[in-house]
């Protein structure tokens, strides 16, 4: 009999053992990972026409541009790539338009996650500030320099048939043009990336988006003509809009 009540004893405390042992591993949370956004590797940041209808949608941020510190989570992807999710650091102090636009900033971010150690089950965070400046206010203050268009060589401009398809619509029905200048700066791949147009005409404010449209559609020679690599230079494209014939 006692041999029975001590076999009792021993199993049931067995039990709470493995009772609490599992308990203990559900409420466990997994750890996250802090890390320097200096120690990753940005892949892609967004591209100049993100950048300006991220501004542009917020009233009065694209004639001052933003800058605010966040705290962003490094989401996978896969095994190698990464996105980021970003809040303000001070959410309750920044209205909500602001913080629409750092998040929608933060997802425009691509992260290599090659030779980084994702937490297992966590997630991996990180702080930073993140700066999106008008180029209008980076040629006021002279921090960007503008090649004349005359410097480049144009491997495509736009057509006779984009020209049209692009003319807006109430300038076409009441057969007007319009005229603006284009703000670009040359990707990469040759293209053009274009922030930014101002109309130079009556009528030209109606054109801007068009205008936006048509010279990213352009690409320009790996060289200028004095034979300096024509990538990251910015240039000022004229265009005047037509009616189709």
């Amino acid at each position: 009999m006692s041999l029975r009540i001590c076999l009792c004893v021993m199993l049931f405390a067995t039990l709470s053992v493995g009772a609490t042992a599992t308990a203990s591993q559900r409420s466990a949370k997994p750890a996250d990972r802090s890390i320097e956004f200096s120690a990753l590797k940005v892949l892609r940041t967004p591209s100049l026409g993100e950048q300006h209808d991220i501004l542009d949608d917020v009233p009065g941020l694209r004639d001052v541009g933003l800058s605010i510190p966040v705290r962003c989570t490094v989401f996978q992807f896969d095994s190698a790539i990464g996105w980021m999710s970003c809040e303000p650091t001070y959410p309750s102090k920044v209205p909500s338009e602001i913080t629409e636009a750092a998040r929608r900033f933060g997802e425009r971010y691509s992260i290599s996650l090659q030779g980084v150690e994702y937490p297992q089950g966590g997630y991996l965070r990180t702080t930073t500030t993140l700066k999106l400046v008008p180029p209008r206010l980076r040629l006021e203050k002279g921090e960007t320099e503008v090649t004349p268009s005359r410097e480049f060589s144009f491997a495509r401009t736009p057509t006779a048939r984009d020209m049209s398809q692009n003319f807006p619509d109430r300038a076409q029905r009441m057969e007007y043009g319009g005229s603006v200048r284009v703000l670009c700066q040359v990707l990469p791949d040759f293209s053009l990336g274009c922030p930014e147009a101002y109309p130079v005409s009556e009528n030209g404010s109606e054109f801007v988006r068009a205008g936006r449209t048509l010279a990213s559609m352009m690409v320009v020679e790996p060289n200028l003509k004095n034979g300096e690599p024509a990538v990251g230079k910015w240039l000022i494209v004229p265009l005047n809009f037509r009616m189709p014939n």
